[in-house]
């Protein structure tokens, strides 16, 4: 749980508590929309450190990942951290390319991956070419598309 007056920070407390028996799974937004919280490095090991003891998914939707108002700010994405974690990127908030609807999951849990290999079969098979094309471009591109963002403008010395 997080709240205003805390500026959103991420209550580690209240969710050990939250935690039961027949938890699968811990979904976080970061940096979070629409409140703008970059939860700190030394957190995010903490939640990952209470994902492991628990054996538990954490679920991270990084679709706002270097757009944080500070550069320094940026995590790593919690799939590079943790073995049970899945990262979720997209191209419409980073790139701005929302109307190609091309995003990507990563994990290093091949079970996991497999599953949601198998569950979008079912749902869909492929991408457009052009859009395929077209976010292919806009990653290769990606660090003149980050330095092209003003960043750093609030950041504390």
């Amino acid at each position: 749980m997080s709240y205003e007056a805390d500026n959103w920070d991420l209550d580690l407390d209240w969710l050990r508590e939250a935690i039961q028996p027949n938890t699968k799974a811990i979904v976080i937004n970061c940096p979070h929309n629409p409140t703008g919280y970059v939860m700190s490095r030394a957190k995010l090991e903490e939640l990952i450190a209470i994902c492991r003891k628990h054996n538990l998914i954490l679920f991270s939707d990084e679709v706002y990942r270097f757009l944080e108002y500070c550069e320094k700010d940026t995590l790593p994405a919690a799939c590079d951290l943790y073995e049970n974690a899945v990262s979720l990127g997209a191209m419409s908030k980073t790139y701005g390319l929302a109307g190609l609807r091309i995003g990507w999951i990563a994990t290093q849990n091949k079970e996991i991956y497999q599953a949601m290999a198998k569950f979008k079969d079912f749902t869909s098979i492929c991408n457009s070419a052009p859009s395929e094309f077209l976010a292919t471009l806009a990653l290769r591109q990606g660090d003149k598309i980050y330095s092209a963002q003003p960043r750093n403008y609030c950041c504390k010395s």
